[in-house]
């Protein structure tokens, strides 16, 4: 990972993931998409909070599939939600522009992450296993996706 790596809190309306997490290296540029839902009842059992932060995903593929579009939508939604407090958990809107420009010249690889804290791999119940498919699925046959 190299100095500009920045992490950043999108979590809001037209949010491109509730976390955007980018990282470099010498020959590529790796966006990490985190989409997040805190559970309402019973943590991780229930379907409605799965099919929330599935359909949140879903809807966030259409404007990231560009390195430059993510970076100037994140650009955008920095500069116009300062209200006294930076959005950044790491990094800053110069390691953007920095990461930008480094970026034509470099491999870009896509990682997508739904987080629903207490779902667990055992014992997951179908309904939460085949929504959690038809999410992988909408991603692979979503237009532009790399």
């Amino acid at each position: 990972m190299s100095a500009h790596s920045p992490g950043r809190d999108d979590d809001d309306t037209w949010e491109s993931a509730d976390v955007v997490a980018i990282e470099e290296t010498d020959d590529t540029v790796t966006v990490l998409l985190w989409h997040l839902k805190y559970s309402q009842a019973v943590m991780g059992r229930r379907a409605d909070d799965l099919y929330l932060v599935c359909g949140q995903a879903q809807k966030g593929v259409k404007g990231t599939w560009s390195l430059k579009n993510l970076i100037n939508h994140l650009t955008v939604r920095e500069t116009s939600h300062l209200k006294g407090r930076a959005r950044f958990i790491r990094g800053s809107l110069n390691d953007l522009a920095t990461l930008r420009k480094a970026a034509r010249r470099k491999f870009i690889e896509y990682r997508i992450g739904i987080v629903q804290p207490g779902l667990n791999g055992e014992n997951i119940p179908a309904e939460h296993l085949a929504l959690l498919g038809a999410t992988a699925t909408s991603y692979c046959l979503s237009p532009g996706v790399p």
